[in-house]
């Protein structure tokens, strides 16, 4: 049975390493606490006990107020503790900074191409000089061009700023029409040309011809 705890002044306590630190008094226990040397779930013994305790449920009786607000009786009596590992916090933090990495270019570009309608309406009139050059392509050969024919460049090589390519083709349901797609990021703008009307400007969805 346990002795009294005013009988005996000798008390041990088990430090952060697992070593036992002691004889202290019960004066010497209460200054170590609140000095932040021990915790209220630091495993304490003196002679007579059956068995070490934790600090905080003989703290009434040895005169120890315990902080409740900064006491968490969740870490194991003993040196262990629930630590990450190194390793893992590693991978998190190499794992925010790719996400941030791949979207912040993503944002970025979104900015950038998304065109204002002052843009379409300069890049329109810039193709002015093309629609010229397809004049002459089909004055000459009675046919409507595409990319990469008769001098035109790829559409890829036409891109410029928020204006992604251009298209330069024969309408597929009438191949006397002559095409001509400004493809901007989620817009597309067709301009065609008919032998009696000229060229005309179209609005159209990004999606195929």
């Amino acid at each position: 049975m346990d002795a009294p705890l005013e009988d005996v002044d000798d008390w041990y306590y088990n430090n952060a390493d697992g070593e036992q630190v002691g004889p202290l008094s019960t004066a010497d226990l209460r200054s170590a606490y609140q000095l932040s040397r021990i915790r209220a779930d630091t495993l304490i013994w003196r002679e007579g006990m059956a068995s070490w305790r934790e600090l905080h449920k003989l703290a009434p009786d040895l005169g120890i107020r315990i902080f409740i607000n900064a006491e968490r009786f969740v870490a194991p009596a003993t040196s262990e503790r629930l630590v990450m590992p190194r390793w893992l916090g590693i991978a998190i933090v190499l794992a925010l900074l790719l996400g941030f990495m791949i979207w912040l270019p993503t944002q970025f570009s979104m900015e950038v191409e998304r065109p204002s309608p002052l843009e379409v309406e300069r890049r329109v009139a810039d193709s002015r000089g093309l629609q010229i050059e397809i004049d002459r392509i089909v004055e000459r050969t009675g046919q409507c061009p595409s990319n990469g024919q008769h001098g035109l460049k790829a559409p890829a090589d036409y891109a410029e700023g928020a204006l992604r390519a251009i298209r330069i083709h024969p309408k597929l349901d009438d191949k006397k029409v002559c095409v001509i797609d400004l493809i901007f990021s989620g817009q597309r703008v067709r301009i065609s040309r008919q032998a009696e009307q000229g060229w005309q400007v179209h609005d159209a969805p990004a999606t195929g011809q």
